[in-house]
This record gives structure tokens, C-alpha cells and sequence, in this order.
């Protein structure tokens, strides 16, 4: 016959109710939450641009705002991908900066986000 070992008591609270885990790999959001027509773009921007602008193919999930150098700029936005946004190292936020992207893939987000705002705002 074969013996088995005492179970061990369960939690008495489940994992996923002990709090988020942060890693502090996340940096805390810079800026003031984005007002309501700034909502309205990125709105506009989601229905329009249903793939990812830097040319790949993949359906635009993210909304990328083009990094700052002091806080978040709610119209300085583009649609990427999951993969080209944060999700592989040679992405926007695995490079690091804009300009590491635009010198591997040759796409100038930057330029592409002040296009997609002159067509919003009717220029």
C-alpha cells in the first residue's frame, strides 16, 4: 500500500488577489490624462488606421505615444502593432527611441503622427 503525504493547507487568499507584481520595469505615467477631444482623436484614430502605420502588415492594436522628453503628448500618437509597439526587442519601446526605429526599419513615426493629425484636424 502505498503512503501518501499530508496535503498542504491552501492559501487563504488566491494568488491573484494579493496585489499587482510589479518589476519596476514600468515607467509611471508623465502628464495629464488626455482630454476629452484628445480622446476624440484617438478615437478617430482607432476607426481609421486599421493597420499598424510602420508598413508590417499586422492589425494596429497599440496606440503609441512618440516618446517625450518631458511628459506624454496626447496628439503625438501612432497605430502599431503589438510586435513593432513593445513587443519584440526591435520594436519602438525595445530599441528605446524613435530614432532607433526610424534607422532600422526606415519609418519616421514622428512624421507619420503629425500626417495622421493635419488629416484629423481637416489640413
Amino acid at each position: 500500500m502505498l503512503r501518501r503525504s499530508p496535503l498542504r493547507a491552501k492559501r487563504p487568499t488566491p494568488r491573484r488577489n494579493e496585489g499587482r507584481v510589479t518589476h519596476e520595469r514600468m515607467k509611471p505615467k508623465r502628464g495629464a490624462p488626455p482630454t476629452a477631444e484628445q480622446e476624440r482623436y484617438h478615437d478617430w484614430l482607432r476607426k481609421r488606421v486599421l493597420k499598424c502605420e510602420c508598413g508590417c502588415g499586422r492589425p494596429g492594436e497599440c496606440i503609441h505615444h512618440i516618446l517625450p522628453s518631458s511628459s506624454r503628448n496626447h496628439w503625438r500618437v501612432v497605430r502599431l502593432s503589438h510586435a513593432c509597439h513593445n513587443g519584440e526587442k526591435w520594436s519602438v519601446h525595445g530599441l528605446g527611441s524613435e530614432a532607433k526605429f526610424k534607422e532600422r526599419h526606415s519609418v519616421d513615426l514622428v512624421a507619420i503622427s503629425a500626417a495622421r493629425l493635419k488629416e484629423y484636424r481637416g489640413g
